[in-house]
């Protein structure tokens, strides 16, 4: 019983106690100085309640200044920081300003220290556990939950308690923990922001040694065996123009083929590059830009949506293949569906990126939806493993078309 009630505070030991180290001391303290003045006094003013009337204005004068400093000392030696929050909030502040390998958990560890919980817990918007410090027994309920809000942003909840066996949080705890709270959602956010951050200089960082690889080797591949033929037409057509003039036509008709041949190589590798937006920005963001250009959701023209739930991350090659069909697409919706509502889906899911778009349009095109277009986001999607389908739509009053791709989240 002695330890449950002195080491887990039971039974209100804490009031308790405290009450005793306040009132005994001041009521020695009262005894001593009534009676050592009247003591005193006695012999100057042997008669009359004079003498207890001056112990008892001492003890007036005195006892005011020597409680309010006795109970500060009561308070600190019984409850420790927690008896001036403004020690507290320091503390906490100072803890920010050590380099730590996990501010949030630091700064939990801070808040449910200040707060006197045993464990503390952050959890986002979808409940999802973001850091925890202390144990929590199965089926621990929390004592006090506070709402984490940065810039108007709902960043999630902090979750304070204590163990089973335990007192419940006191009124002081709850406040602290509350006033705390502002403070967590600040370092919650920045290393939610770290983290995108993070997130977004690896899909550029690898978007870019793709594209740098492609580059290399379309250029080795492709246009540098037709730069050197073209050297060397023209150094057979020099040479020829000294031993043969009358081959130097054919030499120079060859060679200027080889020419139109690179240019064509060149507008190739120049129209396969990744638009800046899709490696500065991400696939919505390309998306939403190339509806823009072809006019789509502008005031009287086609209204458009996109509606995208992807990872955070996709693999280079899936993205570019998924943005190059959704501008085909949109594309065919501008020039040949005579649409009045065309509406995007991006969306991960079954290991696969579903990629669809629909309009309200006339409807595929004939001869089995075939065409130069289709037949290119038909390769695209078939050079990554997926598929692709063109179908039409039946609505009341009209028709419509449906581009549906299935990618793979990994490229082959």
């Amino acid at each position: 019983m002695s330890v449950g009630v002195l080491r887990y505070r039971l039974l209100g030991i804490e009031v308790a106690l405290r009450r005793t180290l306040l009132y005994v001391p001041m009521t020695v303290f009262v005894a001593l100085v009534v009676g050592g003045l009247t003591t005193v006094l006695a012999d100057v003013v042997p008669e009359g309640p004079l003498p207890l009337l001056v112990a008892s204005a001492v003890v007036v004068v005195v006892m005011l200044p020597l409680a309010q400093r006795l109970r500060v000392v009561v308070d600190r030696l019984v409850l420790g920081e927690r008896a001036d929050p403004l020690t507290l909030v320091d503390r906490v502040a100072a803890d920010l300003e050590v380099p730590h390998d996990d501010p949030v958990a630091a700064m939990l560890e801070a808040v449910a220290s200040a707060a006197g919980a045993s464990w503390a817990v952050v959890r986002d918007r979808t409940g999802r556990r973001v850091s925890q410090v202390g144990t929590i027994d199965e089926g621990a309920s929390p004592t006090t939950t506070v709402g984490l809000r940065h810039g108007g942003d709902d960043l999630g909840t902090l979750e304070v308690g204590v163990a089973p066996g335990r007192p419940e949080l006191t009124g002081t705890g709850r406040r602290i923990a509350a006033a705390l709270a502002p403070h967590l959602a600040v370092v919650v956010h920045a290393r939610h922001l770290a983290d995108t951050l993070e997130r977004e200089r690896e899909r550029v960082t690898t978007a870019t040694l793709a594209e740098r690889d492609r580059l290399r080797r379309d250029l080795h591949d492709g246009l540098g065996p037709s730069l050197s033929g073209i050297a060397l037409g023209l150094e057979a057509a020099a040479v020829a123009q000294r031993t043969d003039p009358a081959s130097v036509p054919a030499l120079l008709s060859r060679t200027r083929a080889e020419a139109d041949s690179a240019v064509t190589e060149i507008r190739r590798v120049v129209d396969g590059l990744r638009p800046a937006t899709l490696v500065l920005r991400g696939l919505p963001a390309a998306v939403s830009d190339t509806a823009s250009m072809l006019g789509l959701g502008r005031p009287g023209g086609v209204r458009f949506s996109l509606d995208a739930d992807l990872p955070p991350v996709l693999a280079p090659a899936v993205e570019e293949a998924a943005f190059r069909i959704v501008a085909e697409a949109l594309t065919n919706v501008v020039r040949h569906a005579d649409a009045t509502r065309c509406a995007v889906s991006l969306r991960a899911g079954d290991g696969g990126l579903h990629v669809v778009v629909s309009d309200d349009g006339r409807g595929p095109l004939p001869v089995n939806g075939s065409g130069v277009g289709i037949d290119s986001m038909r390769r695209r999607a078939a050079d990554l493993d997926g598929r692709l389908q063109v179908d039409p739509v039946d609505r009341l009053g009209g028709g419509g078309t449906v581009v549906t791709a299935v990618l793979p989240l990994a490229a082959p």
